[in-house]
């Protein structure tokens, strides 16, 4: 766990781009919290709307699209149904929702467990981080639960630091590469893509 907190402060620190810390932080943590599959999904800190994810070996087949709409339907835009700070086991879940996202996606895609650790910092939401175990296996325990809270904060700096790396990264696009704004009822630009903002930045007045 000493390890694990060690290299995730690190990579916070670094402020690596999102691949790199992908790559660096899930070993690291599949050592501290044993998993099956992970899937890492990063918000826009102001719409939090996700807008970037990295799955790997994700107990559900070919079910990710419908991930994915359940992901859209309980996102902290649609209202949070636990406060945001709290990491649960979702088997462990009782509300009617929280049944019918396990029972009719996790279950019949081959999930036993998850446990989803919410990045947030200073009531920010930044992403989450959702962990499975396959039908069969243990189901994460309450130590395992506890573990979990201790490394939110650190995740979520990673989260923040990959966010900062990725916001100051250039657009360099490629020919005719679209980007993707994202828009309130009053017109306003919520969030963009760097894509975007570079086409945007071609038209002109």
């Amino acid at each position: 766990m000493y390890q694990c907190l060690d290299l995730l402060d690190r990579l916070a620190a670094a402020r690596v781009g999102f691949v790199e810390y992908v790559t660096e932080a899930r070993p690291a943590i599949k050592r501290a919290i044993g998993f099956d599959g992970w899937c890492l999904g990063m918000a826009d800190p102001q719409s939090r709307l996700p807008n970037a994810a990295a799955v790997h070996d994700a107990p559900l087949g070919d079910r990710l699209p419908e991930f994915w709409r359940f992901e859209f339907d309980r996102s902290p835009v649609h209202g949070p149904a636990v406060p945001l700070d709290t990491v649960l086991a979702a088997a462990a879940r009782h509300d009617p929702p929280g049944r019918h996202r396990y029972e009719n996606l996790l279950r019949r895609g081959g999930v036993g467990d998850e446990l989803r650790i919410p990045l947030v910092s200073e009531r920010m939401y930044w992403g989450s981080l959702a962990i499975f175990r396959s039908a069969g296996g243990p189901a994460f325990t309450e130590a395992e639960t506890s573990a979990a809270a201790v490394l939110m904060p650190a995740l979520t700096a990673g989260a923040m630091g990959a966010w900062a790396a990725s916001a100051q990264a250039p657009a360099n696009i490629s020919a005719g590469e679209p980007g993707t704004m994202l828009l309130g009822t009053d017109g306003a630009v919520v969030s963009q893509t760097p894509q975007a903002h570079e086409w945007l930045a071609r038209l002109g007045p």
